[in-house]
C-alpha cells in the first residue's frame, strides 16, 4: 500500500470502493435470522421440553449485549477524526 505525503493511504487504482451499505444489509439479515432462530429455540424448549437451561439464557443475553457494543455513528466520527 502506498501513502501520500500526509501519511494517508492512496486510494486503489480502480477507485475507492465502499462496501459499507452491502455489509450493513448482510449483517441486518443475518442478525434477523439469528433472532428468529433464537425465538424458535425458546419456543421449542418451553413448549416441547418444558425446561430451559443456562445455555438458553446465555444465548439470549449475548444476542442483546453484543450488538449494542457496536460503535455508533457518533463514535465512528470521533474515531475517523482522530486520524
Amino acid at each position: 500500500m502506498s501513502y501520500n505525503g500526509y501519511g494517508h493511504p492512496t486510494p486503489p487504482a480502480g477507485g475507492d470502493l465502499n462496501h459499507g451499505i452491502a455489509l450493513r444489509d448482510v449483517t441486518i439479515v443475518t442478525f434477523t435470522i439469528a433472532v428468529f432462530m433464537l425465538i424458535l429455540r425458546f419456543l421449542a424448549r418451553i413448549l416441547i421440553v418444558k425446561k430451559t437451561g443456562l445455555d438458553d439464557y446465555v444465548m439470549a443475553l449475548a444476542t442483546v449485549v453484543l450488538p449494542s457494543s457496536h460503535p455508533r455513528e457518533s463514535q465512528k466520527t470521533k474515531i475517523s477524526q482522530a486520524y
